[in-house]
């Protein structure tokens, strides 16, 4: 049952890090994100649905905040083009995709397909704006682990799910603390319209992800899961690869997200 009243900003404290709170304020990231879908012609969020939401799961949506340290909010409209559409239109100015032998061989973004739980539109995403991977303590964690050890299962489980398309939390203890983290990963799909919001919005390096690269335990290609690289500087490009996952690699880890809808 959606909250009585309305509250137009999260703040929060997160655990790990002492104050300043984060702040999150709906109407500022509302007007922000129609900007952006205007701008590349395509459907903007509802206001209406998108405030719904919030209201609804805005007690959720604190704790979270506070437990994870997230401090980005994203929205997913209704109405998206398919992936391979919207990943051209995102990658709009970059060099072509280099695209992996697994992931050309899964049918390439036509053959993605993401999480069931991650179909729909109209949703608000939670996830955490820093540039780099090891710029936030709960980012910094994932590096180097794969996903097994993500999300704390093996490699037969993980296939199983990746089989039926179900959902793959993300459930792993860091080393040092005492929060678990515990949500779900990005799908192709909204990473691609988080960096590419966040190359229009300017960065430190004019792109984020240029150190590191992202497991995005949401999407599935042909029984692997996908992952995009860092931020080629050379070439202008991401590379997109679909491997097993079991597989490791020191310079990816993870974007933890809580969508909400």
């Amino acid at each position: 049952m959606a909250k009585k009243g309305y509250f137009s900003k999260i703040t929060a404290v997160f655990n790990w890090n002492p104050p300043p709170p984060i702040i999150i304020d709906f109407d500022s990231v509302l007007a922000a994100q129609q900007a952006f879908y205007k701008k590349y012609g395509l459907p903007l969020p509802d206001a209406d649905r998108m405030l719904s939401i919030w209201r609804h799961h805005y007690e959720a949506i604190q704790q979270e905040v506070a437990t994870l340290g997230y401090d980005h909010l994203l929205m997913i409209p209704d109405g998206l083009p398919s992936l391979p559409e919207l990943w051209k239109l995102m990658a709009k100015g970059f060099k072509p995709t280099w695209q992996g032998n697994n992931f050309q061989a899964g049918g390439s973004f036509a053959g993605v397909k993401d999480a069931r739980n991650c179909r729909s539109g109209n949703r608000l995403v939670l996830l955490h704006g820093a540039d780099e991977l090891d710029q936030h303590p709960v980012l910094k964690a994932t590096l180097g682990l794969s996903p097994s050890a993500l999300t704390g299962k093996n490699l037969k489980q993980i296939e199983a799910i990746i089989k039926r398309s179900g959902h793959l939390p993300i459930d792993f203890q860091p080393p040092g603390v005492s929060t678990r983290i515990k949500d779900q990963g990005l799908t192709l799909s909204w990473y691609a319209i988080f960096q590419r919001q966040r190359f229009d919005a300017g960065g430190r390096s004019g792109h984020i992800d240029s150190e590191y690269g992202n497991w995005l335990p949401s999407s599935y290609s042909a029984g692997r899961l996908v992952f995009a690289s860092p931020w080629d500087t050379d070439f202008r490009r991401i590379d997109v690869h679909a491997v097993d996952a079991d597989a490791a690699y020191v310079r990816l880890g993870c974007r933890p997200s809580r969508s909400f809808s």
